[in-house]
């Protein structure tokens, strides 16, 4: 099946080679809030570890992800955290 959370985790492996990587849909912690449909996968949180941030500031490598995840934005991704590991 075809999720937002299966297609981040492939585009970051393809894009970063990371050490460890966790993404995680909380879009349940959001149900009912002002602004939030009944939409799923629009919440997602990623706990990523990767050499391509090694010469990156934390706000670059941040950057770096949500260029990298642009076409989520655009179909529906509403809030993502991310969390660099080191």
């Amino acid at each position: 099946m075809d999720t937002r959370v299966s297609r981040i985790e492939q585009k970051l492996t393809q894009e970063l080679n990371p050490l460890e990587l966790k993404v995680t849909d909380f879009t349940d912690e959001h149900r009912g809030h002002a602004g939030q449909d009944s939409s799923d996968e629009t919440h997602i949180r990623i706990a990523v570890k990767s050499q391509a941030f090694e010469d990156l500031t934390l706000l670059e490598s941040h950057r770096r992800i949500n260029a990298l995840l642009s076409n989520e934005f655009s179909s529906g991704l509403h809030a993502l955290e991310i969390q660099i590991l080191k």
